[in-house]
């Protein structure tokens, strides 16, 4: 890869929150973000942009199982945040393929949109921190690349 993340796309600063009803008590962003958003300006339950991604859970037999769409809006080193439809609970383990990497995460934000969609924040399990910088890179060539079509 030539570009590093580093270098491209627009990164949103860890923050910190005063109000931590919107949290599971556990988990803080403390890694900055990637945002896959175009414009800043846009409702977040109106936003079409990001990437879209299949979510699946293990069945108890060990076999992935789809339980919805999700559209990617930002991603860390620590994690994923996506809108999506479909209720989750905090502490769901999801997999989801990206730029043909199968990866694992668990829910750890939920906030409620609008009536029919929330917005998830998600931390990576047992991933490496330099395959989540490849796969952050590859993200950004791809979104590039959609903008230029």
């Amino acid at each position: 890869m030539d570009e590093q993340v580093t270098q491209i796309g627009e990164f949103i600063p860890a923050e910190t929150r005063d109000d931590k009803s919107e949290f599971n008590g556990e988990e803080h962003r403390t890694h900055t973000r990637m945002s896959l958003k175009e414009s800043k300006s846009e409702d977040l339950g109106m936003a079409c942009d990001g990437i879209t991604i299949n979510l699946f859970k293990r069945s108890r037999f060990g076999f992935k199982r789809k339980v919805g769409l999700a559209s990617v809006k930002d991603m860390s080193v620590g994690g994923l945040g996506f809108l999506c439809n479909t209720p989750l609970e905090l502490g769901d383990e999801l997999h989801i393929r990206v730029v043909n990497r199968d990866l694992k995460m668990k829910v750890v934000r939920a906030v409620p949109v609008n009536s029919r969609l929330n917005f998830y924040g998600t931390k990576w399990l047992e991933e490496p921190e330099d395959k989540i910088v490849e796969l952050m890179n590859q993200v950004q060539i791809q979104m590039k690349n959609k903008h230029k079509s």
